[in-house]
């Protein structure tokens, strides 16, 4: 058993093209497991880095809370480091499909 799987991608760099037109984003997948309710992937491509989660309710009964913590968490590694966290830092979402 397993509480939880991480993932972390290298995307590419430079413009995307899907059947020549451009894309408007590149987002990582990485669905649960069986036996591991909770999947976080990233992926960093061209200075940013894209997170997303993915959880059984029962997991993750709180998806805000969660997703505000990891964001502060991502801002608190910035600053220690001085890496400017960009636009877009705020744009966690949560939902269901």
């Amino acid at each position: 058993f397993a509480g939880a799987a991480v993932a972390t991608l290298r995307g590419p760099s430079g413009p995307l093209l899907l059947a020549g037109a451009p894309l408007g984003g590149l987002h990582p997948i990485l669905p649960p497991a069986r036996g591991v309710p909770i999947a976080v992937a990233a992926l960093s491509r061209d200075g940013a880095l894209h997170v997303s989660v993915m959880a059984e309710t029962r997991a993750l009964p709180a998806p805000d809370r969660f997703a505000g913590a990891l964001l502060r968490a991502f801002e608190k590694l910035a600053a220690e480091f001085g890496v400017d966290a960009g636009p877009g830092r705020s744009g966690a979402q949560t939902g269901t499909p």
